[in-house]
């Protein structure tokens, strides 16, 4: 904002200035995604968000897909009868097992943030919630490492 008053106040000729904020970018972007990019005119851009020392210049950013799963697993009595039950948990384990998470390769980054499931510890787990990310320089393998992680899912199941 101060850039803005200064450039302003100094009564020089200087190209158009648009200035955009946004909200909520950790928890998925929500402010950017409802921001209506057919009213800037610019072709370059400065964001004024990122983490490291004041004065550090970002020149690229990663793309970023959210992926929410749910399992479905079958309650039982984890006391009388487990047999009968499908344990959602159990589901989930096996598929996080298999999965690449973390450090991808020096463009990409996959993580699994939210787990959320179970009733009581006497019944089998029916369903079980994951909240996960994907980033990547890279489109091809931001969707390469998105699809990985959707099929080793479903493949558990």
């Amino acid at each position: 904002m101060e850039a803005v008053r200064a450039i302003s106040e100094s009564g020089e000729a200087h190209k158009t200035v648009e200035v955009a904020f946004t909200v909520y970018e950790e928890r998925g972007m929500h402010g950017a995604k409802h921001f209506d990019m057919s009213k800037i005119e610019s072709t370059q851009a400065i964001v004024l968000d990122s983490g490291g020392p004041i004065g550090t210049i970002i020149t690229t950013a990663p793309g970023q897909q959210s992926l929410k799963i749910t399992i479905e697993g079958k309650p039982a009595h984890a006391g009388l009868e487990p047999e009968a039950g499908i344990n959602a948990l159990t589901v989930a384990a096996d598929a996080i097992s298999q999965m690449q998470l973390s450090r991808i390769d020096d463009e990409t980054t996959a993580n699994i943030g939210v787990v959320q499931g179970g009733q009581a510890t006497n019944i089998v787990m029916p369903e079980l919630k994951i909240e996960a990310e994907a980033r990547s320089l890279n489109d091809e393998k931001l969707a390469k490492q998105v699809a990985h992680m959707i099929s080793t899912f479903e493949s558990a199941a």
